[in-house]
């Protein structure tokens, strides 16, 4: 996700692509340790993100944006404005934009063999939501369609469900489901993934992979499989299906990480119930949304049986994030993406406050592009306004940074002390941040392991520490140590 480096004020940032996916049989986890060094003697990072690129969110090369995205090595020296962290903070209203209309399609409100409300149609137009759209409430499955590919042991179905938009209105959202094939098998366990940076356009879903047949989010998804646990993974708002992805905005990629699990529960062989116990996971962009799903799930899920929320190399003050963006240069790409997808969700927000003319045009250019592309686009656009300073900004900024409510959940926090991309240091201020807030938040660091290898060092203590979440073992924590 973003690659940032805090040091004495100052904030960088590097490029990734993607997540790294979690070894399929892992034994052992590198040994952890509990990191209490304070922020403000965190050694700096070294952006290493060009030479240590993170695991591609698929396998295959061919898929669309997978070669690594590179960064200048020297960040500038920015000085952020200083993140709130004061709870409590509440979200702000929104008018959600206009979107493409799709083929009006008249729903039938009863159940089609396979789950859903209607039949899925074939090749991509699987993504085009009909309108008006089916169902009453978040978490409809709109249809489903098996996935012919799905690992031995295992079986698999697109998924396209309703959701909500920040301003509550009604939007589709895809994503996969992934359960054991053998009904035995199957323990009443569910994990909702949340995927790491892709970019904005259609094309960069991490489910179009799949279909495309790339095997990476299934890959990832035996993980889970040999617990016996079914697999959920969102594309988010915007990824596959139409309008703009809003990038980094917790509370829309957390009901996305939510509705998933009510859609699978309407699946026949998903091993997802009404009682089902859920666990959050996710990596990088993922991280931050894990933890955003963690806070927002009291108020906004109230009937899923939530049992803990674990976060990968997590970033999370989107303040300081759009601070060190807003300085240009290699950094552009994030900060372009960024703007763009809080501008789509949150229309009425002053663009003069975060863009000159050079930045622009291109904020209305990215939103067909994906990671690696939205580089591109930025090039070496120069410095533009740092939207942190601006009050309107500032208030949606801290409304989907994690923290600023208290999750009913435990969280755990995994960090490789190498990450180049998203530095440890990051995690530290989530992790201070809930422990002031008084929540069970365990964080652990792993030598050596950098952005992707976290992922796979850490495997044998996440599933342990879900393990025990399921069985009703208290959560344990490193707050005050």
């Amino acid at each position: 996700m973003l690659a940032l480096v805090l040091s004495a004020g100052a904030v960088a940032c590097s490029s990734d692509d993607g997540d790294a996916t979690p070894a399929t049989a892992a034994a052992t986890s590198t040994p952890a340790t509990t990191d209490t060094t304070a922020p403000d003697t965190e050694p700096v990072a070294t952006d290493t993100a060009a030479t240590e690129p993170e695991t591609s969110e698929t396998v295959s090369a061919t898929t669309p944006d997978t070669a690594p995205d590179t960064a200048p090595d020297t960040a500038p020296d920015t000085t952020p404005a200083t993140a709130d962290t004061t709870p409590g903070t509440t979200e702000p209203e929104s008018t959600e934009p206009s979107r493409t209309e799709a083929p009006e399609t008249t729903a039938t409100e009863s159940t089609v063999a396979g789950g859903g409300l209607l039949e899925a149609p074939e090749g991509d137009a699987f993504y085009d939501a009909p309108d008006p759209l089916p169902g009453d409430a978040p978490g409809d499955l709109i249809w489903a369609r098996p996935i012919d590919t799905a690992p031995a042991g295992s079986i698999a179905w697109l998924v396209l469900y309703r959701s909500e938009d920040v301003g509550g209105d009604p939007i589709p959202v895809s994503g996969i489901v992934v359960a054991p094939a053998d009904p035995a098998a199957r323990t009443n366990a569910v994990v909702t993934w949340a995927h790491g940076t892709t970019g904005l356009a259609d094309k960069c879903a991490p489910s179009t992979f799949v279909t495309n047949g790339n095997g990476g989010s299934l890959d990832r998804a035996m993980t889970f499989i040999d617990q016996g646990w079914t697999y959920v993974a969102t594309d988010y708002e915007g990824l596959g299906t139409d309008g703009v992805h809003p990038y980094l905005v917790g509370i829309s990629e957390g009901r996305g990480v939510l509705d998933i699990v009510r859609a699978a529960q309407q699946l026949p062989e998903s091993g997802v119930a009404t009682d089902s116990q859920i666990a959050i996971f996710g990596h990088s962009q993922g991280g931050h949304a894990a933890l955003m799903t963690g806070d927002i799930a009291a108020s906004y899920a109230p009937g899923l049986d939530i049992v803990g929320t674990v976060a990968a190399a997590p970033a999370g003050e989107l303040a300081l994030i759009e601070g060190a963006t807003s300085a240009g240069g290699g950094l552009g790409g994030f900060g372009l993406m960024m703007l763009a997808g809080f501008l789509d969700a949150y229309p009425n927000l002053p663009i003069d406050a975060v863009a000159n003319d050079e930045w622009k045009p291109l904020i209305e250019q990215v939103a067909e592009t994906c990671t690696s592309e939205a580089f591109a686009l930025a090039g070496n656009a120069g410095v533009r306004p740092n939207g942190a300073l601006n009050e309107e900004w500032k208030a949606v900024l801290d409304a989907n940074s994690p923290g600023n409510v208290v999750p009913v959940v435990p969280v755990l926090m995994v960090h490789g002390d190498a990450d180049g991309t998203v530095p440890p240091v990051l995690s530290q201020l989530m992790h201070d941040k809930y422990c002031a807030l008084g929540v069970a938040s365990q964080r652990n660091i792993y030598p050596g392991a950098d952005h992707g290898s976290v992922i796979v060092d850490s495997a044998a203590d996440v599933i342990a520490w879900i393990t025990d979440r399921l069985a009703g073992v208290p959560a344990p924590t490193s707050c005050g140590t």
